[in-house]
């Protein structure tokens, strides 16, 4: 069996993930891995990076054990790595492994928030964050080297989705006129509902 844990994806009015562990609203992590479940991680929230997600998951399940060293960050790392691929059918990927596909990032870790580097996977897990990883490599192709996306135009992309959520809110707006913006929204030139 996989299973897809969420650990950001809660009820709006359970958005503490200390909370839902202690309420159970979270998937018993452990028990399911006793039962031989494959835990895979992911997100399905715009804002969220799967650092963010395996740091949360990790805490999520000491809160939820009351224990303040299991499960291990490299726990978090094989649900978040290997396990995903294995959630997703690809027996092939997660590890460097000879064999394996070659999908792998880089981290730059001579950033202050990555010191001190005592185990390299727990200072990832632990303080990492997504813009940390600067180059990408999947199935042998580099999607990312030096921070810079090499598969599309990011900066095109990114004015886009702007330009596309603030027509979306200005038309939800002039439909909704009971609905008051938010103080300080300001749409751009030519958002138009």
């Amino acid at each position: 069996m996989r299973v897809r844990h969420n650990v950001r994806s809660l009820p709006v009015n359970e958005r503490n993930a200390c909370i839902a562990a202690r309420r159970g609203l979270s998937p018993r992590v452990h028990d399911l891995e006793t039962f031989g479940c494959n835990i895979g991680m992911g997100s399905d929230n715009m804002a969220e990076d799967m650092v963010e997600v395996m740091r949360t998951g990790l805490f999520m399940e000491r809160v939820r054990r009351e224990d303040g060293r299991q499960p291990t960050p490299e726990q978090a790392m094989r649900w978040a790595t290997v396990n995903g691929y294995r959630a997703m059918g690809i027996p092939d990927g997660g590890a460097l492994v000879e064999g394996n596909k070659a999908d792998f990032v880089m981290i730059d870790f001579r950033r202050a928030h990555l010191v001190p580097r005592l185990r390299v996977v727990s200072t990832f897990v632990h303080q990492g964050q997504g813009r940390d990883v600067t180059d990408v490599m999947v199935d042998g192709q580099w999607l990312m080297r030096d921070n810079k996306v090499l598969t599309m135009d990011e900066d095109a992309t990114v004015a886009e989705a702007q330009r596309v959520s603030e027509t979306a809110w200005a038309r939800l707006f002039a439909q909704r006129p009971e609905l008051k913006p938010i103080a300080g929204w300001q749409p751009m030139q030519g958002a138009t509902g």
